[in-house]
């Protein structure tokens, strides 16, 4: 199946708001994510498997549908229940409805209550099938890469195959940088895996791991690959490097310096054409040299005609790569080091932290995780060249955020083991609900077709996952070493009542679709979140209970469709104040079913004739 096939699959299968539930009690992901998941890493195996042995396997369609049904009954908690044929039913009206026939449908929909992952038989498929689907399901209760080498052993006998575990982690702090690497990493993982490799990487929120059958592997990058950025044109966009690459010049050329002073009231158009300031001809540290900035960045960074010197990066970075080496990067200390102030890192090398406005006039320091002390941050940072310097990674970051970047994120950090193409899916299929939203406050009428649309759920569905699955989808970034998804999805508006409007029914929208944990901020969190909405206005969190509370956790669909359907409820709460609106929010989630049929009867009623239609209680 495409992407488009397998999103389109899942969620008729297991729509909003059902696609809401929470897979487990000990993790907070989503009963959609935990049996897509399952069903993806179940066809990656089932693929590489076949490759390596002669042995007869489920076709790509029938892995997925196994893998995805393999325990919703068990999920649902409907065994030996009236509603157990009620289940059953609504499964093969949705398989035939995807184009299998009754047969068909009748054979895949007993794996519901059959759960060969757990017996291992299955008089189908060989022993060595279910051991492959016992492993994708157990690779879900896990979230560090050492305990994977465990379930590889117990694996071992079934699959006649030694499998292992290696480790292949970024620690650098600057989280753009990390997802750009993370992508040069994952493509030539899938080069390695396409030249007849069994590797198959996994993303935990404690690092990557390749499961493979070769111990020693190691991937190697190149300095010019990172310099090509995410979309293979340059990290820096073509007239910011010709901006850069004539105020270099001009550094070096006494009267231009001259020329383009602010002092000159005669000050030459061709200067502010190129944003250039003689102040800025020395503010950075090359290899013990006061160099212009303008030159630093073209060392670095620079991907047409840039400069043949050496990459070098502070010592400390070389221990922050494991089984990743860069070609073309030196790492030294070269006499006397700044503090990089907003990681942190000793650094021989860097610039000036004023300089970093040249990339985005609207950087604040809040979008750091900054390593200083508390104080005047322009006194302490800014103005003191001797003791700060923002080392070259942290550069990079900047460029990055400022190249056509909105301020407010949306992060989604997977707690559990995800197979890296599966992460890149959940990165696009966020990106295109946030772009289904659009940039303003959501209409009542687009919220309701993406949290439940009745009869036309199939077309909305079918315009995400085209969205999702398109060769060019811009501004979504997938992190490998930390399990997370970022999308920078809006500018700062102009009244803060349509900010929380905007932020939650979007993060209602996404739970809605399973997708959580979420956090909504000006920074990527430094930390993974199991709530299901973190929150970076106010004291407090909002919805900063964890679904894999027992006593809470049932009450997520209800949750997400309420914050879903905020817009609705703002316009029967028209005229109050910003705080007024939102105490409505402020409630415990068993409240969230009272809350929905006051702000919506709409949406309340689907929820509720679609729970009643599979005999889930309330």
């Amino acid at each position: 199946m495409e992407p488009r096939e397998t999103l389109e699959t899942a969620y008729q299968l297991l729509p909003p708001p059902l696609s809401a539930l929470p897979a487990k009690y000990w993790t907070s992901i989503s009963l959609w994510l935990h049996s897509y998941t399952v069903a993806r890493t179940f066809q990656e195996f089932i693929e590489a498997y076949s490759e390596a042995r002669d042995v007869e396997v489920p076709l790509d369609d029938e892995a997925l549908l196994i893998g995805f049904l393999h325990d919703l009954g068990q999920k649902l908690q409907l065994r030996g229940r009236p509603s157990e044929e009620k289940l059953l039913e609504w499964v093969r009206d949705r398989l035939e409805a995807l184009g299998f026939t009754r047969g068909e449908a009748e054979e895949l929909s007993r794996y519901l209550y059959t759960n060969p992952a757990e017996t291992l038989t299955d008089p189908l498929y060989d022993r060595a099938v279910w051991r492959l689907l016992w492993l994708a399901d157990r690779l879900q209760g896990v979230d560090n890469p050492l305990a994977i080498e465990q379930l590889l052993a117990e694996a071992k006998e079934d699959l006649g195959e030694q499998l292992n575990v290696v480790l292949i982690n970024v620690a650098i702090p600057q989280p753009f940088m990390r997802t750009l690497i993370s992508r040069i990493v994952h493509r030539k993982l899938e080069k390695m895996a396409e030249d007849g490799a069994l590797i198959m990487p996994v993303t935990t929120p404690y690092g990557l791991a390749a499961i493979t059958d070769t111990p020693g592997v190691e991937v190697e990058i190149e300095w010019d690959e990172v310099r090509r950025g995410f979309k293979g044109d340059g990290i820096l966009p073509e007239k910011v490097e010709e901006n850069l690459e004539w105020n270099m010049k001009c550094c070096k050329d006494k009267n231009c310096k001259k020329r383009c002073s602010a002092k000159n009231k005669n000050r030459p158009a061709e200067c502010k054409e190129h944003n250039m300031s003689p102040d800025s001809c020395n503010k950075a540290v090359y290899l013990g040299k006061k160099v212009s900035t303008y030159e630093f960045t073209l060392i670095y960074y620079g991907f047409r005609d840039r400069i043949r010197k050496q990459v070098i990066l502070p010592k400390k970075n070389e221990y922050m790569f494991q089984n990743i080496r860069i070609k073309g990067v030196e790492y030294g200390s070269y006499g006397k080091e700044g503090i990089c102030p907003v990681c942190g890192v000793s650094t021989p090398v860097g610039v000036m932290a004023d300089y970093l406005k040249f990339f985005n006039n609207n950087i604040v320091t809040e979008q750091w995780t900054r390593k200083v002390f508390p104080g005047n941050v322009n006194t302490q940072i800014m103005r003191n060249p001797n003791r700060y310097l923002v080392d070259p990674l942290c550069l990079g970051e900047a460029i990055l955020r400022g190249s056509d970047m909105s301020p407010v994120l949306v992060s989604l950090t997977l707690r559990a083991v995800v197979p890296l193409p599966v992460l890149e899916e959940v990165g696009r299929l966020t990106y295109a609900l946030s772009f289904k939203l659009g940039l303003g406050v959501p209409r009542h009428s687009v919220v309701r077709d993406l949290v439940y649309g009745g009869d036309g759920f199939g077309d909305v569905l079918g315009e995400v996952a085209e969205k999702a699955s398109g060769a060019d989808v811009p501004n979504f970034f997938y992190d490998a070493f930390t399990s997370t998804v970022i999308i920078p999805y809006r500018q700062h508006m102009q009244r803060h009542q349509d900010e929380w409007l905007r932020d939650i029914i979007t993060a209602g929208v996404l739970a809605a679709w399973g997708l959580y944990p979420l956090t909504v901020s000006e920074a990527v969190p430094s930390a993974p979140s199991e709530a299901l909405l973190s929150y970076y206005k106010g004291r407090r969190l909002l919805y900063d209970y964890q679904p894999k509370d027992r006593r809470v956790g049932g009450y997520t669909p209800y949750v997400a469709m309420a914050m879903a359907s905020l817009s609705e409820l703002s316009l029967r709460a028209s005229g109050e104040s910003l705080p007024a609106l939102l105490e409505i929010l402020d409630y415990p989630p068993d409240y969230a079913p009272l809350l929905l049929q006051y702000g919506s009867p709409l949406l309340y009623s689907r929820v509720e004739s679609l729970r009643a239609r599979l005999g889930v209680g309330g």
